[in-house]
């Protein structure tokens, strides 16, 4: 009976260690990946707003709903929780940031296989 409780034990604590350390790579990949999308987000809302400068009746006429789809993005990731969730909510709001990211790379006609190879996969 001593041996069972003790490897119980053992099992316990390793499996503690190997959990946090697991955590630790998601929530860096995680962190890298939102990052990156909330980087393009910024550097695009800069270079929609030289467009405006420099030619206004026509970047807001073709920039109408890259700007709404922008916004949606930014809002979202900007309100991704930064503490240690992993509720039904937290995985929805990261595939609708996933989805809105590609919806507005189609929409500037990048291609997706850059930030695909880039980004890891994310799955919990």
């Amino acid at each position: 009976r001593g041996g069972h409780e003790e490897g119980l034990l053992h099992g316990v604590v390793l499996g503690r260690a190997e959990g946090r350390e697991l955590g630790l790579v998601k929530g860096r990949e995680l962190g890298r990946e939102l990052g990156q999308i909330r980087g393009f987000c910024l550097v695009l809302r800069r270079l929609l707003h030289e467009a405006r400068q420099a030619r206004p009746q026509q970047a807001k006429q073709e920039g109408a709903r890259i700007q709404r789809t922008l916004d949606t993005l930014q809002d979202l990731v900007d309100g991704f929780p930064h503490v240690n969730v992993t509720d039904e909510d937290t995985m929805k709001t990261l595939l609708l940031c996933r989805a809105k990211f590609r919806v507005l790379k189609s929409l500037l006609g990048l291609r997706d296989t850059a930030s695909a190879a880039a980004a890891p996969v994310m799955s919990f």
